[in-house]
């Protein structure tokens, strides 16, 4: 009795409906995981933009002077000032950093600093 030749391995129809599936898939994932890397640098943001209001704010009912009197384009400056409470020192500090939104700054708003995607 004589046996079929069969070939092993795939055919070339085969690996091209697996490789569509695979770029199927990948087409759904991609665009979803660049939306989740924008809303962590927007949370990111808002977190920065609430630290610096707060030693802002500290600062500012503590006396200190020096303070930013301005909050133009999209990098907020540093605070980085020492006031004498009673007879002990205190430092205010915040890091200048860059937010991916708009910032609008007010001298004497409560906040002073307010974020916007």
């Amino acid at each position: 009795m004589k046996q079929a030749n069969r070939k092993k391995g795939f055919s070339l129809i085969e690996l091209i409906v697996v490789i569509a599936v695979i770029a199927a898939i990948a087409a759904v994932i991609v665009p979803s995981i660049s939306n989740f890397n924008d809303e962590a640098r927007a949370t990111s943001d808002e977190r920065n933009v609430q630290l610096w209001n707060q030693t802002y704010l500290e600062a500012k009912a503590a006396g200190a002077t020096g303070l930013p009197t301005a909050v133009t384009g999209k990098t907020v400056p540093a605070i980085s000032t020492n006031v004498n409470v009673g007879n002990t020192p205190v430092s205010f500090v915040a890091p200048t950093f860059t937010v991916t939104g708009n910032v609008n700054f007010v001298a004497n708003g409560n906040p002073p600093l307010t974020y916007s995607r």
